[in-house]
C-alpha cells in the first residue's frame, strides 16, 4: 500500500487530498476523541507512541462535517471511477470470467446455489461461468 507521502509524490491533483488530516484519522482509528458538551466541540488527540509527542485539535460539529464531506466527495470519485471501469470491462470484453461467482452472497454459495437477480435459483456446477458478449 502506498503511503500518503508517496501518493502526493505521484502528482495527483490537490482535490484528492482535500479534507485529509492524518492526525484526525489516527485519533478516530485509536478512539482518542471526545465530544465536550460545554464547548460543543469534538477534541481529536493523536499520540506518537514512539516519541510521546501529542497533537490535539478541537472541531465544531460544522467544521468536522465539512472535513467529512470533503473526504466523502473524494471517495465517491474513486467509487464511480471503479464502477465505470468495471462496466466497461463487462461490456467490451469478449468473455467475462466468473460471472456472479465472486459476489457478497456467501449464504447462497454455502447452500450450494446462486441467486439470480430475478430471484430464481441456479444450480451450482464445477465449471466456471462465462458470459460471451455478442
Amino acid at each position: 500500500m502506498m503511503t500518503f507521502k508517496e501518493l502526493r509524490e505521484q502528482g495527483l491533483p490537490d482535490i484528492f487530498f482535500t479534507g485529509w488530516d492524518r492526525h484526525v484519522r489516527n485519533s478516530i482509528s485509536h478512539c482518542r476523541f471526545r465530544y465536550d458538551d460545554v464547548s460543543q466541540r469534538i477534541l481529536f488527540r493523536d499520540l506518537n507512541v514512539k516519541t510521546g509527542q501529542t497533537w490535539e485539535k478541537p472541531f465544531t460539529i460544522e467544521k468536522f462535517s465539512e472535513l467529512y464531506h470533503n473526504l466523502d466527495d473524494v471517495w465517491h470519485i474513486f467509487q464511480n471511477l471503479f464502477f465505470i471501469i468495471r462496466v466497461a470491462d463487462l461490456v467490451l470484453s469478449p468473455t467475462v470470467e466468473h460471472v456472479a461467482e465472486r459476489l457478497m452472497f456467501a449464504q447462497s454459495r454455502a447452500s450450494g446455489s446462486r441467486v439470480e437477480p430475478n430471484g430464481g435459483q441456479l444450480k451450482t456446477s464445477n465449471t466456471s461461468s462465462k458470459v460471451h458478449n455478442h
